[in-house]
């Protein structure tokens, strides 16, 4: 009885005021600047709680653009090759304001925000 009643409050606590860790929790730029590359997962799970996976299509998507060189003069960006084995995304926040980290080897290596 107990435990239900322990369990039903902290899904209460999580629904009204987005603790961090909860599905619904918001992100903010000053979270986001907290990151650092080679960071661990757990690393980032301090700092903004439990993410929801990304597609792994999605983050190989995301990778490949950031690695994109945009506007260079004279056509054509230089191709870049990498290795996107062991390479997966998570992600905080809304569909308009959130945080996604890419993780290769289970560091941080590549972060995106969005609307923040």
């Amino acid at each position: 009885m107990f435990r239900t009643r322990f369990v039903l409050m902290v899904a209460l606590l999580c629904g009204a005021i987005a603790l961090p860790g909860c599905g619904g929790a918001s992100v903010n730029k000053a979270q986001y600047d907290r990151l650092k590359l080679g960071m661990t997962a757990t690393d980032v799970d301090e700092i903004l709680g439990k993410g929801k996976p990304v597609e792994a299509a999605e983050a190989e998507r995301l990778v490949k653009e950031s690695l994109t060189a945009s506007g260079q003069a004279g056509g054509a960006a230089p191709k870049i090759d990498i290795d996107l084995t062991d390479v997966r995304g998570m992600r905080w926040g809304s569909d308009k304001k959130n945080i996604t980290v890419i993780f290769k080897n289970d560091r941080l290596f590549r972060a995106f925000q969005q609307g923040l």
